[in-house]
């Protein structure tokens, strides 16, 4: 039995390496990768509004990649559209068998509207975010370390 488990453990690795191939399989090495899908998600620009509308930077790494051959998406990655070091905006492309699907979702106080190849695509009616007041909060601390308990 242990050998017989162990022969299908390895035809299913076999199988699932043939149909749900790794983009290093397809020549290509996880940079490459990351590149192709950061080239996908810089055709978007998103602005923040205000007195002057500023274009937000869109990080070239992602904070995160991800695949389920399950669900037929080979590879995902977000990225963050930042204004200095604060984050406004954050975009997922997952290439799926029927192509590339994106998702942004604005994390802004004021609005961000997008554009996909200077047409204007995403216009939220609110921002992404709404801070309120915590009246029974106690003070930040003095330090980071004291702020983080």
């Amino acid at each position: 039995m242990g050998r017989f488990a162990t022969a299908v453990a390895i035809l299913f690795a076999i199988a699932v390496q043939h149909v749900f191939p790794r983009a290093e399989a397809n020549g290509a090495d996880d940079g490459e990768y990351i590149e192709h899908l950061h080239s996908r998600m810089s055709r978007y620009s998103i602005v923040l509004r205000g007195d002057i509308e500023t274009k937000l930077e869109l990080r070239r790494q992602p904070i995160l990649k991800c695949a389920n051959p399950l669900r037929g998406i080979r590879s995902g990655a977000m990225f963050v559209w930042v204004s200095g070091v604060r984050p406004m905006a954050v975009g997922t492309v997952f290439l799926q068998k029927d192509g590339p699907h994106y998702e942004l979702h604005s994390l802004s106080d004021s609005a961000v509207p997008g554009h996909y190849e200077a047409r204007r695509i995403w216009f939220p009616k609110q921002p992404g975010l709404r801070f309120i007041e915590l009246p029974d909060a106690g003070k930040p601390g003095n330090s980071a370390t004291i702020r983080l308990q």
